[in-house]
């Protein structure tokens, strides 16, 4: 019903916090992002099963729901009381998860209310395994088993079973979640700007609590930030992309934003570099 799906989205977006980076506007990225790559993949969306579709929007706009800006590592660390809920186990993850089945369960906002039980259960199936498969914690052993599992076959035999069709779905809002680097530089270069101030923001709170500062944090000047977005493009998103790109095989303008955004990145490092060379230099002269 059209009133319970408005209801659920601002439910959603309502349970975003005031931090710079995992607000409403990256749950909506996500969303976005997800449908785009589904979009541009007939084949695959319309074999698909309908639970599958609703399961990943869902998923999609929920899996960062009550998001507080910090990591993992910094809950457990302060030992927050997510993290003893959780018991240090995708902390943030499962938590997303609880607080979008939470808000589902509320009469105004239940957007399921039409499906039968063996429907229910099978969404149910799809959101949790693509919100807990955002933990970056298990990107490495994602993108590896997406890789292998689906190697040399065709997009049909893709979908062939539940099991296929939910590492489509997991990978998907993963990489939607990661997508960053693939947008247009306007639009990328203003989300880094966003991670960078979270980030700077959780190594004050780190030194205010008095536990280690996450190293990939520190330094987050404009060479700082070129380095570490570098990092994340070549280390995370290109692998996971192109891993993607082997069973939804439409993402071109994903390559060719990556290639210029690491480009743009590459300058900033440069100019950084040199600036800071020339102000040494300059210091030198004076003395």
């Amino acid at each position: 019903p059209a009133d319970k799906f408005h209801n659920f989205v601002f439910a959603i977006f309502a349970a975003s916090h005031e931090v710079p980076y995992h607000n409403h506007h990256h749950f909506f990225a996500v969303l976005h992002t997800s449908w785009l790559f589904l979009k541009t993949n007939p084949i695959i969306r319309d074999n698909l099963a309908k639970t599958d579709v609703l399961g990943c929007l869902t998923g999609a706009i929920g899996h960062d729901a009550d998001h507080p800006g910090l990591t993992n590592s910094f809950l457990s660390a302060t030992k927050h009381f997510l993290s003893v809920r959780y018991n240090d186990l995708s902390i943030l993850e499962n938590h997303h998860c609880a607080t979008t089945y939470t808000i589902l369960n509320r009469a105004e906002c239940n957007i399921f209310c039409n499906l039968s039980e063996a429907d229910w259960k099978a969404t149910r199936n799809v959101i949790v395994s693509a919100i807990l498969n955002t933990d970056m914690a298990r990107h490495f052993n994602l993108v590896a088993n997406f890789v292998k599992m689906f190697k040399n076959k065709t997009a049909y035999e893709c979908v062939a079973n539940r099991n296929l069709r939910n590492q489509i779905v997991s990978m998907v809002v993963h990489c939607a979640d990661i997508s960053n680097p693939v947008k247009p530089w306007f639009i990328a270069k203003r989300f880094a700007d966003s991670v960078a101030q979270e980030f700077r923001d959780q190594v004050a709170r780190e030194k205010a609590s008095g536990v280690p500062c996450t190293p990939h944090m520190l330094g987050l000047d404009k060479k700082g930030q070129a380095k570490m977005e570098l990092g994340f493009i070549d280390v995370f998103t290109f692998p996971a992309i192109v891993a993607l790109n082997s069973v939804l095989p439409s993402l071109d303008p994903c390559f060719t934003h990556m290639e210029q955004n690491r480009e743009y990145w590459q300058d900033i490092m440069e100019q950084s570099a040199h600036s800071s060379q020339g102000s040494r230099g300059s210091r030198g002269s004076t003395n």
